[in-house]
């Protein structure tokens, strides 16, 4: 199953999505997921697309499309199995 998950130099498993308002124009905050290599942790930011510095997308209304990508990018891996829903 593929999870677009990428081995990085350090062994951990990265994956990187720009959460973009508008469809294919390559701007938006960028969404990362990094696992660890032995698959007991993993750490999430999102950040400004250049990667320094984080943004809070639950703060505005006016972010409900990113909100909105980033639920379907997080359901898509619960779906491949990476993660699991809490109740």
């Amino acid at each position: 199953m593929d999870t677009t998950f990428m081995k990085n130099k350090i062994g951990n498993f990265e994956l990187s999505r720009i959460l973009e308002q508008v469809p294919n124009s390559g701007d938006g905050p960028l969404l990362k997921i990094i696992v660890n290599s032995d698959l007991t942790g993993f750490k999430l930011s999102i950040t400004d697309k250049a990667g320094l510095r984080h943004i809070n997308i639950f703060k505005s209304p006016e972010n409900k499309m990113i909100q909105d990508k980033f639920y379907f990018q997080m359901n898509a891996l619960v779906d491949r199995g990476v993660f699991k829903k809490a109740n």
